[in-house]
């Protein structure tokens, strides 16, 4: 008997018989004998040559099948495979800018703004949550740039972040109409002891009380002799003794001083004449042969001889030495800082006008303070002029034969063609359409796709982000290198230059290296099996 003739000699497939009592075991075409040289498998095609596959190929049903990886399609040949452009369709997603790279959806954002961690939305970057921008007091998130600014009284220093105090007083008395006091971020005005301060906290009228203390008040004459007593205090130690030549003797009554020059008449700030000494006898807080002179601060009282108590921030009354804070400084801190949101005045217990949109005002007078590139008495004028800044206080410092304009927000200085620097003072060679600066040298800003000194060399990148403006060096998108960005990562690189391994998983994705499951499976691994068992 043939053994082949018997159940085909056990053989799965074909059997050929070897001899009289054994058989050879073959299989049909597609099939390799196992090792029990009796049974049949199907030959896996994906291990020759990737089945004929151009991404993926996939072993099922007993068949090879192919597939392609994410943002691709496959052919009509069913084995090789195109790229999809996500981004033809509602922008890929993406708020701002759309790129396709390997048919991956890459969202790019404008100069200014960064992604969410959705990757998708835009949000304008706040550089000013980072130390404050580098800026002493206020900074503010202008284009994705962080700009100073400094409090009210306060300007910025010249080419830094930081502020200085403005002396209002230095400019028309600050607008006092007798004494003017600057105080750090803010001033304040005082009146003689004879006059109050009125509303404004500017000007000064009479005290209705205190009228009647002394004569008329008249003219101070332009005579030495105040400067002559200064010299006589420095030598006997004291502002009271009168030189016996300069007494009375001699003058008719009401007159007295060197050749009798003065009058009682002449007594200033309630000072009155004495008829004893026929000279001015001075009220508290005030000195002098006239009693012109107010006591100077950390001095109070009769002729300015009692000296103050007080803690260097505060400012003594020079009539009782009583301590206050200078308008504008909270009584609470000490008067180490300024009043807080919404108040100003003294001790900061007076509220800010409704009318200012940010609630913030003056310390002393009182006025809105405005954001950058606004004024007036509601914020609601822009700045005009070459100005900028809070209520427009900032004088701009373009070259202005070279500036289009100035922000009003900023002070930056926006060059017309052909110039560039910080103030437009830097003129660009040629006729050029625009410049900037680069390690301290004007160079050209060229249209996109073209770089180098006259803009006249086409960019050579493939699949890349930018090309330098000087070298033309291609900076890649994702999944891309080469000197032209022309070179895919090869399979189990991926990102940026192809410099990061697929480590979970053996397909993952060019761009940002996420596993590409076969079908049936899921995961970040693609471990997981979505058959049923």
């Amino acid at each position: 008997i043939i053994p082949c003739s018997v159940y085909t000699g056990d053989c799965q497939h074909l059997c050929s018989p070897r001899d009289e009592t054994d058989v050879l075991c073959s299989c049909f075409e597609g099939f390799s004998l196992n090792k029990d040289l009796v049974s049949c498998d199907r030959i896996n095609p994906c291990l020759t040559d990737n089945g004929g596959c151009h991404h993926i190929c996939m072993f099922e049903n007993n068949h090879a099948i192919c597939r392609c990886e994410k943002g691709h399609t496959l052919k009509e040949d069913g084995k090789q495979c195109e790229k999809i452009d996500p981004c033809s369709e509602k922008n890929g997603g993406c708020s701002q800018k759309c790129v396709s790279v390997d048919g991956e959806v890459i969202c790019l954002c404008h100069s200014g703004y960064r992604l969410t961690h959705d990757g998708k939305n835009c949000e304008r970057i706040d550089p000013c949550e980072i130390e404050n921008g580098g800026c002493e007091h206020v900074c503010l998130a202008i284009d994705g740039e962080a700009s100073c600014s400094c409090y009210p009284g306060y300007r910025l220093k010249i080419n830094t972040k930081m502020c200085e105090d403005v002396d209002e007083c230095e400019i028309e008395n600050g607008g006092c109409d007798q004494m003017c006091h600057n105080t750090k971020g803010s001033y304040f005005c005082s009146c003689l002891s004879a006059y109050r301060l009125l509303e404004d906290q500017r000007k000064c009228d009479i005290r209705e009380d205190e009228s009647d203390l002394g004569p008329e008040r008249g003219d101070f004459p332009e005579i030495e002799y105040v400067a002559y007593r200064e010299k006589q205090r420095k030598k006997q130690g004291t502002l009271s003794d009168t030189p016996s030549h300069l007494s009375s003797t001699g003058c008719k009554p009401g007159s007295f001083g060197p050749d009798c020059v003065f009058n009682c008449q002449q007594c200033k700030n309630g000072g009155y004449c004495s008829p004893d000494k026929f000279s001015c006898i001075c009220q508290l807080g005030f000195t002098g042969i006239l009693c012109n002179i107010p006591c100077p601060q950390g001095h109070y009282g009769a002729e300015c001889q009692s000296r103050c108590h007080c803690r260097k921030e505060e400012l003594c009354d020079p009539v009782r030495g009583h301590c206050f804070c200078p308008y504008g400084q909270d009584k609470k801190g000490r008067c180490k800082t300024g009043c807080p949101q919404g108040k100003f005045g003294e001790g900061c217990e007076k509220r800010c006008p409704k009318s200012c949109p940010t609630r913030h005002c003056h310390g002393v007078h009182g006025f809105c303070i405005c954001p950058p590139g606004r004024r007036g008495t509601k914020c609601n004028k822009q700045c005009k002029g070459h100005t900028y800044g809070s209520n427009c206080q900032m004088k701009c410092r373009c070259l202005w034969n070279n500036t289009e304009k100035c922000d009003s927000l900023t002070g930056q200085c926006h060059c017309r063609k052909g110039f560039t620097g910080r103030y437009c003072e830097i003129s660009c060679d040629g006729d050029l359409a625009d410049c900037m600066l680069q390690d301290g040298v004007p160079v050209v800003v060229c249209e996109e796709g073209f770089y180098g000194r006259n803009c006249d060399r086409p960019c050579e990148c493939v699949n890349a982000i930018s090309c330098d403006i000087v070298s033309g060096e291609c900076q890649c998108f994702p999944g891309w290198t080469g000197r032209r960005c022309d070179k895919e990562c090869e399979r189990g690189f991926y990102g940026e230059k192809c410099e990061q391994k697929c480590t979970s998983c053996i397909h993952c994705s060019r761009v940002n290296g996420e596993c590409i499951c076969p079908p049936g499976f899921h995961g970040s691994q693609c471990r997981e099996s979505t058959f049923c068992m």
